[in-house]
């Protein structure tokens, strides 16, 4: 069995259309295959007590946390990692990622406890420029 690359197939279908479209070939040199990255790989595992994760990254621990995922995205963001990155959680011994998505996507996650930061400013709002809000005496 013999497996090919995105870039591969890519590459593939814009020599078939070539051949055909004659306008296409004095473009098709100027195209470069995409090369996939690899997304940075997450290894999980439960801490003793069954309560929280530990999240290993290449051995290093990330963090302990009920939230691994969300926790380590908004570590690697602090550290300097592109928020456009694919990140993936697995399990030891596993065939297939637990969960997977954009850095800065998985790092803005609110996850449950926490409050979304309030840009609200104190006071009665202001319904229309130049109005009062109605019942204020004025």
């Amino acid at each position: 069995m013999v497996t090919a690359t995105g870039a591969e197939i890519q590459t593939s279908a814009l020599q078939q259309a070539t051949s055909s479209y004659p306008a296409l070939d004095e473009h098709a040199s100027q195209i470069t295959p995409v090369k996939p990255t690899a997304a940075v790989q997450i290894v999980i595992s439960p801490t003793p007590s069954g309560r929280k994760w530990i999240a290993l990254l290449d051995q290093r621990v990330l963090c302990v946390s009920a939230w691994p995922f969300v926790k380590s995205a908004r570590l690697l963001l602090a550290e300097g990692y592109p928020a456009d990155t694919m990140v993936e959680m697995w399990r030891p011994n596993a065939d297939e990622w637990a969960l997977r998505g954009r850095l800065g996507a998985v790092a803005a996650t609110v996850i449950d406890g926490e409050t979304a930061p309030r840009s609200a400013k104190n006071g009665v709002p202001s319904r229309f420029p130049g109005t009062t809000p109605a019942g204020d005496g004025s």
